[in-house]
């Protein structure tokens, strides 16, 4: 969900995602992966109308583990499809101008942190692993939306390519407690965008002919938290499930949050805990 900065229309949305992805682990710690993702939202513009983006993506992830350190990488390409619907008041009539174009979604992603291992007591003598312990991480990502030209009414518009970089660090701390079947988790981070916020867009009139002018893109603040929480439940030796929320606060103009369903089967094998990660 975005609220809107002033001068942009609001266009809150519910991002829905799906994935399927298969990985091996080896004894020495090592594990890799591989998973597709479809994805879809469809935001809505305060002043009638809003788009649709379509999203596939292929994505590669490792993680290793020796006793206390740990370490994922996760690397993802995605294919965006876009549709617009722009709506104008103009005296008592709405016009439509509607739009559609494609686009690419290029991320990597890496985390890697430090455990300190405590067991301990829990009600009539069950006993409990805990750890906790420093999270550190960088998101690198890189978003391009084609040029697309409107059409529908004298107000449409012609969008030159945009592009949006952002490189994101990670500073956090995060604890896991392992009781029987239960494995529930729980991070805390501080995130910070260190590239250039000043993006602009530029458009042109296409009922006329005049030069093309540009405007800023919505501002949004350089630094933010990010708090998750979560918990993975054995079934039996073969099949486990997961839950999580996340929530994203105090980043300028945006409230983000979510969550996450999914099922794990290990052939094999115990189950092992899934690489999680943000987008």
């Amino acid at each position: 969900m975005n609220n809107s900065a002033s001068g942009f229309p609001n266009d809150p949305g519910i991002p829905i995602s799906g994935s399927m992805g298969l990985d091996y682990k080896w004894q020495n710690g090592w594990l890799a992966g591989v998973a597709v993702t479809e994805g879809y939202v469809n935001p809505t513009f305060s002043l009638g109308g809003g788009y649709t983006q379509n999203q596939a993506s292929l994505n590669l992830y490792t993680g290793y583990r020796d006793h206390q350190w740990w370490g994922n990488l996760i690397a993802s390409a995605g294919w965006l499809h876009d549709t617009s619907d722009r709506q104008v008041p103009i005296g008592i009539t709405i016009q439509p101008n509607n739009g559609t174009t494609n686009g690419y979604d290029l991320s990597l992603a890496g985390e890697f942190g430090y455990e300190f291992h405590m067991p301990i007591l829990i009600g009539h003598g069950d006993k409990a692993a805990f750890a906790h312990g420093p999270v550190v991480g960088l998101i690198l990502q890189q978003a391009r939306i084609d040029g697309f030209t409107e059409s529908g009414s004298f107000t449409s518009l012609s969008f030159a390519d945009q592009i949006r970089n952002s490189k994101v660090s990670v500073l956090g701390y995060q604890a896991n407690l392992d009781w029987g079947s239960w494995d529930s988790f729980a991070q805390v981070a501080w995130d910070h965008e260190f590239d250039r916020l000043d993006r602009m867009v530029t458009a042109s009139l296409t009922t006329t002919t005049a030069p093309s002018y540009s405007m800023p893109a919505v501002v949004l603040g350089r630094d933010w938290a990010t708090a998750t929480v979560g918990t993975q439940l054995k079934i039996n030796a073969s099949w486990s499930g997961l839950a999580s929320f996340t929530a994203q606060l105090g980043q300028q103009y945006v409230t983000n949050y979510g969550g996450l369903v999914g099922l794990n089967y290990a052939f094999g094998q115990e189950p092992t805990s899934p690489i999680v990660y943000k987008n």
